[in-house]
């Protein structure tokens, strides 16, 4: 199934200053969520970002801190977005019924995240380029299990043209030098 920026919304899960530099391949993983949140913000994709336990994480990393709304940073204690009341209401008010999910760590929060999504009938994509962990064999042990649960595994690419849908899009020139950026 396509992502359709209409029925999408971008979830960014516990990029945090105190959890990126232990992760492998975090600064790839963060320059994907930055494309990721520009675009959806040049869509009119919602976006949200949890940030786990962040008194003893820290708050999201600086660079898509300042891409941010104060009121698009949700705060949680549980490892899934989707078993913290406050965030599935928040998506449900959206009534969007396509989860983007990328983050940090790709085997606990994240994974935990999109299972979640799905048993709450939501349709999640887990972004790979845009997801980290300590180890990659954790990240790649992540996606392949999601694969196994049909949830779609694809790439920052992918999404950022499929939200687009077309050449003509006002946004394309913006978002290919997104692209070229990664």
């Amino acid at each position: 199934m396509r992502l359709h920026r209409d029925s999408t919304a971008l979830l960014v899960v516990d990029i945090q200053s105190r959890l990126a530099p232990a992760m492998h391949q975090s600064e790839s993983a963060i320059q994907a969520n930055s494309a990721l949140i520009q675009a959806a913000r040049q869509l009119d994709i919602p976006i949200f970002a949890s940030e786990h336990c962040a008194e003893r994480i820290g708050p999201t990393v600086p660079d898509l801190r300042a891409l941010l709304r104060d009121d698009e940073i949700l705060p949680k204690r549980h490892f899934s977005c989707a078993d913290d009341d406050g965030i599935v209401q928040k998506l449900k008010h959206l009534g969007k019924s396509q989860i983007v999910v990328t983050g940090m760590e790709a085997h606990v929060c994240v994974l935990q995240t999109v299972l979640g999504l799905a048993e709450h009938g939501y349709t999640p994509y887990f972004v790979a380029d845009a997801v980290a962990s300590r180890h990659a064999q954790n990240k790649e042990l992540a996606a392949h299990r999601l694969r196994q649960q049909g949830v779609p595994v694809i790439s920052t690419e992918m999404a950022l043209f499929e939200w687009m849908g077309h050449a003509d899009h006002p946004a394309f020139r913006s978002i290919l030098g997104l692209v070229k950026s990664l």
